[in-house]
């Protein structure tokens, strides 16, 4: 009997899915991912391939890792670092307690008017920002004051330590709300939360309107929510309400959860992301006021954040956002080089949006942070080496390749039992600019008695080029199309079927939208 000829189409969308069964996957999400390596869902439709970063900023001077980074309009760019010390090659008596600088354009400038020496204790100088009366950022690394750094309307530049009691002595992280600063208190007072005086984030007296609230537990993390400060723990998570001293109220939120590092806490599409004991949850608010949930939004990749839970210790973990791409990066340990990202995204049936998640490779990450320099947002890493990069910029990783890996589900086509021979496939493909993939075929669950093809190319020659708009032989060109569809002749056949897209080269970014495979369905056997 005759193969019947038929069609199946498959949009990719769903992102990493490594918890569903088998069955349940092809049938209900044939676009997700079983492996997502350094793509990101794409605002316009499929994966894309992240872009890579580039050491636009040099190294910041002193030793070790980049402790922190900041990036605030009116400011631009602040990266901490340890100073160098009399037994570091190249030490002067000048490089002494200098370890805040400022990206002068085409160097580091030291802005710390105040000399601070930075113990090797010190993972993390964690900032916070604001804009009350000017550009200012506050640092807290847990084992010194806190500090600051304003610019003023007509562009006058100021350091200070916030020391003057009672401030805390060695506060761990900052806040800004209600136009008060917050502080978390550091070791022997981890369960304070200290605030200062409305408009004034050096004065922490009474007298003033500043004060102190006891918690009841260790704090790892405060960040404003809403018309809330929320200050999570370990197992508990807390929130501030109120305008004033005389009507500030603390309320449990829950005392069965907690957040296990104080830096996965980030603001995305409306509500509060960070890492719980069993995945990522949301802070995210209901329809009754006041009123919150916490279900766990990772599920599709529960196991896969639970191994990084328990291989790393987490206290050198680093959050990023890139608000223009609706997205957060984990990155679970600074000496490591893999991640994870979370992207929004709408909806397949349209109703609202959702999370999906890929992983990443050959990036080292000890501190990281975004913001908007004018109308641009600058998206920022440092290294454990000490250097900084523009990062999500570039088509490599600071001259290294990048690979990429994208593998679907293993697609049945509606039927288990049915031997399918593939006859082409046609990728559909958004290009800025010539890209090579390399495409796998894989039959029957990587059974081993099954035969697999060599492995295809698929060469797009990028987006065409406009007549009157582009020169002959410069950087665009004239071949390609604006939505390139990519044709290969495919060999074997199987009862399912999955497809990996692999590169490994210098490329610009690509986005695989979806494909459509043609094959010969055959009898029962």
């Amino acid at each position: 009997m005759a193969d019947q000829i038929q069609t199946y189409k498959v949009s990719c969308r769903g992102g990493l899915d490594t918890n569903r069964d088998i069955l349940a996957q092809s049938t209900n999400s044939p676009g997700s991912a079983t492996q997502l390596l350094n793509y990101e869902p794409s605002l316009l439709g499929g994966y894309q391939r992240i872009n890579g970063f580039v050491n636009s900023y040099g190294t910041l001077p002193g030793e070790g890792p980049v402790l922190g980074l900041a990036v605030l309009n009116g400011i631009g760019i602040v990266g901490a670092r340890k100073p160098l010390d009399s037994s570091d090659v190249g030490y002067s008596a000048a490089d002494a307690g200098k370890f805040l600088y400022l990206w002068s354009g085409s160097a580091w400038t030291n802005i710390n008017t105040v000399a601070r020496p930075v113990s090797g204790s010190v993972k993390k100088i964690r900032f916070t920002k604001y804009n009350w009366t000017g550009a200012t950022i506050v640092g807290c690394d847990g084992e010194d004051f806190a500090f600051k750094y304003h610019v003023d309307s007509s562009g006058s530049a100021s350091y200070a330590e916030i020391s003057t009691s009672p401030a805390p002595a060695k506060p761990a992280h900052a806040s800004a709300f209600r136009n008060r600063l917050w502080l978390s208190g550091g070791p022997g007072e981890d369960s304070l939360l200290y605030y200062s005086a409305t408009d004034d984030d050096t004065d922490f007296t009474a007298a003033s309107g500043g004060g102190v609230i006891n918690v009841g537990f260790n704090i790892v993390a405060i960040k404003p929510f809403r018309d809330s400060l929320y200050v999570f723990g370990q197992s508990n998570i807390k929130k501030v309400s109120g305008t004033t001293t005389a009507n500030f109220v603390v309320s449990p939120v829950t005392d069965d959860l907690g957040c296990i590092a104080g830096d996965s806490v980030v603001e995305i599409g409306g509500d509060l992301m960070f890492l719980a004991p069993d995945g990522i949850r949301p802070v995210s608010g209901t329809d009754r006021i006041g009123d919150v949930q916490l279900e766990t939004v990772s599920k599709r990749i529960q196991n896969l954040i639970k191994g990084h839970i328990n291989d790393f210790t987490l206290d050198t973990f680093t959050s990023l956002v890139i608000r223009g791409r609706s997205q957060f990066r984990y990155f679970f340990d600074s000496s490591d080089e893999s991640g994870i990202l979370g992207g929004l995204r709408e909806n397949a049936s349209g109703g609202g949006m959702g999370l999906e998640f890929s992983t990443l490779f050959g990036i080292t990450v000890s501190s990281a942070d975004s913001g908007y320099i004018g109308k641009t947002e600058t998206v920022v890493h440092g290294d454990t080496a000490g250097k900084v990069y523009n990062h999500d910029t570039g088509k490599t990783f600071n001259g290294n390749d990048i690979v990429s890996v994208f593998q679907t589900p293993f697609l049945d086509m509606g039927d288990t039992e049915v031997r399918k021979s593939m006859h082409n496939i046609s990728v559909f493909l958004d290009t800025k600019e010539a890209a090579e993939i390399f495409l796998s075929i894989i039959y029957d669950y990587e059974d081993i008695q099954s035969f697999n093809p060599a492995n295809f190319t698929i060469v797009d020659p990028g987006t065409s080029a406009t007549f009157g708009q582009s020169l002959y032989d410069g950087t665009a060109q004239y071949d390609g199309t604006g939505t390139p569809v990519i044709r290969k002749y495919l060999s074997g056949s199987g009862r399912s079927v999955a497809f990996r897209f692999v590169t490994t080269g210098q490329t610009a970014s690509h986005a695989i939208q979806g494909f459509v495979v043609s094959f010969g369905l055959g009898d029962k056997r």
